[in-house]
C-alpha cells in the first residue's frame, strides 16, 4: 500500500481555480465534471499544462468567476488575470465529496489567480492626429 499513498501525492489532479487569499478569505470555484476531464486528460501534465490552449481558456473562465467572489478584487474597475500558478492543497471529503473521493490523503491542486486592475494600465485613447 506504500505505492498506492505515495502515488497520491505525485498523481496530476487539479480540482479548480483559486484566488491569493489567506484561510477563510480565499475564494475558490471547482471544475464542473466536463472541465475536469479535459483539465486532466492524458496529455496534459503538470510540466506542460500552460501550452493547451483549451486548459488555458477554462482557467481563465474559471478566474473570471472568482474575481466576482473574491474581496481581494474590490475596488477594482476590471479585475484581471496577473499570474497563474498551480499550488498544492489538502482538503477533507467533507469540502470535495465527489472530486476527491479516491484521494484519502486529500492532496489535491488548484490553479491559483492573482488579479490587478486592468483599469489602472488604461492607455490614452485621445492620440488621434486629425
Amino acid at each position: 500500500m506504500t505505492e498506492i499513498s505515495h502515488l497520491k501525492y505525485i498523481q496530476w489532479r487539479p480540482i479548480g481555480v483559486c484566488d491569493t487569499g489567506t484561510g477563510k478569505e480565499r475564494k475558490a470555484k471547482m471544475f464542473s465534471r466536463f472541465d475536469l476531464a479535459c483539465v486532466t486528460a492524458p496529455e496534459v501534465k503538470r510540466e506542460n499544462w500552460r501550452e493547451h490552449p483549451k486548459v488555458m481558456e477554462l482557467i481563465q473562465r474559471y478566474a473570471h468567476d472568482v474575481a466576482e467572489l473574491s474581496s481581494l478584487t474590490n475596488g477594482m474597475q476590471a479585475p484581471e488575470i496577473a499570474e497563474i500558478k498551480l499550488v498544492g492543497a489538502v482538503l477533507g471529503h467533507d469540502k470535495t465529496p465527489n472530486l476527491n473521493l479516491e484521494s484519502a490523503d486529500g492532496k489535491v491542486q488548484f490553479f491559483q489567480v492573482s488579479f490587478k486592475d486592468a483599469k489602472t494600465k488604461k492607455s490614452p485613447k485621445n492620440g488621434k492626429n486629425g
